[in-house]
């Protein structure tokens, strides 16, 4: 009567071959003697079955859409079944509800609305309002955002009202406490810290500064600014008197002068620079600063050779232009030479060597092409026999300068040097002083001119011309002196 553990070969209750389920049945259960005890239906031989269930009865339950009774219809104690929709009828659900009702039959009474322009603050569980109030209309939005004057605001100084600027962009104030930030532009009419007038400098004086009740804080006891504080804008024009001005230790006569870029004393210059002008030794005159001249040939124009300014000539108070007129150069029979380009006032030295063509003639000067009696001169001539000849001329239409008496012989050569200067206060007035020329004349003996001459026009001197009464070749020296150089 123990337990066995392990398999028996045989087991001799079970040797009977007790009896079996019927067919579509199974044994719950088997007695000792290998009976089966009460049994079920085998659900995998329901199909082929005929008893105690009917052929397929438990496959047709599993597919029926009215199982047990189901219905979509409002019907008591029937299980629910949706309709071919997915819908169901029922009374009293109680529920939370997911999603949206097609109706509300407390709402279905169409409860009290508001009145018109108003909405509601609520609804009730019937759907009438509870309380309504006033709603902007959309124009009324439109016409509140374009008022210039909405919430009563005004850009007089009234109590409790929002400020708004006036046509001007202005508005009034009582007090505003703020911290500003940017420039303030305009004037206050006043400031209350400084309506006491707070004290002043002393006379003569100036304020570093100025504090908040408007006195003066520390004034200045130094003659000059230091810091460079004032400027030229700040200096009315014509207000700075010459007592003001620091010699900086100019000596007497010297001025004040920009020397590259620093100012510095220096020597004056004085005198009309279109005319005359004083310089010193160790100033440099440029080329551009030389009142230029040219000289024309008939028709030609010939520029100068030579403008120098090199400290020797500048020192010997002379800048020189030189031509060389060549035959090659001149047109078929010129007999003429013109400086053009003399300044009224200004002070030239003339000295020339011309070669006669191929006959003799006479030399001859005007002034601006004048061939009026405008012209004096008294001119001596000491010839090679010591014989003396005195030409003096109270109108003529030209200066005669050489071959008066005796004409200069062809091929042969005058040498001329004169001064030519304008009166300082009149250009049109011309002196001629220091004329001295020389020439062999049509009788091989040698001829010498000494004189002067007067020349009153009708326009300030702009050029001169000499008549060679031949075709010539030659040089021409024109220097303007400088007057008044200092060494």
């Amino acid at each position: 009567s123990n337990d066995i553990s392990g398999n028996a070969a045989t087991a001799t209750a079970l040797a009977a071959n007790g009896s079996n389920a019927a067919s579509g049945y199974l044994c719950l259960g088997v007695d000792a003697s290998g009976n089966c005890e009460p049994a079920r239906v085998d659900p995998s031989s329901v199909a082929s079955s005929t008893n105690p269930v009917q052929s397929g009865a438990l496959k047709t339950h599993e597919d029926a859409t009215s199982a047990h009774g189901a219905t979509s219809a409002n019907t008591a104690s029937r299980i629910v079944a949706r309709d071919g929709s997915g819908n169901f009828a029922a009374g009293t659900i109680t529920a939370a509800l997911s999603g949206n009702a097609s109706t509300a039959s407390q709402l279905a009474a169409n409860g009290a609305n508001c009145s018109a322009g108003n909405a509601p603050l609520g609804v009730d569980a019937a759907g009438a309002v509870e309380s309504c109030f006033d709603v902007a209309t959309q124009t009324e939005l439109d016409s509140h955002t374009g008022d210039t004057a909405a919430h009563s605001a005004t850009s007089a100084n009234t109590a409790s009202r929002i400020v708004l600027r006036d046509g001007s962009g202005n508005f009034s104030a009582g007090m505003i406490t703020a911290s500003l930030t940017g420039n303030v532009s305009g004037n206050a009419t006043t400031a209350t810290a400084l309506a006491a007038n707070g004290a002043n400098c002393s006379a003569g004086r100036f304020p570093l500064g100025v504090d908040a009740s408007g006195a003066a804080e520390s004034c200045s006891t130094d003659g000059g600014l230091a810091d460079g504080s004032i400027y030229g804008q700040d200096i009315a024009a014509s207000t700075v008197p010459i007592s003001k001005l620091n010699q900086s230790n100019c000596s007497d006569g010297q001025i004040i002068k920009l020397s590259g870029t620093a100012w510095t004393c220096g020597k004056d210059e004085t005198g009309d620079t279109s005319s005359v002008r004083l310089i010193h030794s160790a100033q440099t005159i440029t080329a551009a600063e030389i009142h230029k001249s040219s000289v024309v040939v008939g028709p030609q124009v010939h520029t100068s050779t030579a403008v120098t300014s090199a400290s020797a000539e500048i020192d010997a108070g002379a800048l020189v232009g030189a031509w060389m007129i060549v035959a090659s150069t001149q047109p078929s029979g010129a007999n003429t030479v013109t400086i053009v380009g003399l300044q009224p006032g200004a002070h030239y030295r003339l000295r020339y060597r011309l070669e006669q063509g191929g006959s003799a003639g006479t030399h001859s000067m005007r002034f601006n092409g004048d061939s009026g009696s405008n012209y004096k001169y008294a001119i001596r001539r000491l010839d090679s026999s010591g014989n003396v000849n005195s030409d003096i001329s109270a109108a003529a239409t030209s200066v005669v300068l050489a071959g008066n008496i005796q004409t200069i012989g062809a091929g042969n050569a005058v040498l001329c040097s004169m001064e030519i200067t304008t009166d300082p206060g009149d250009g049109t007035i011309v002196l001629l002083s220091n004329i001295a020329c020389g020439y062999i004349d049509v009788n091989g003996r040698l001829q010498n001119l000494r004189g002067a001459a007067y020349y009153d026009g009708a326009s300030a001197l702009t050029h001169l011309t000499l008549f060679a009464g031949s075709t010539f070749s030659g040089r021409i020296h024109l220097e303007q002196l400088i007057d008044g150089v200092v060494q």
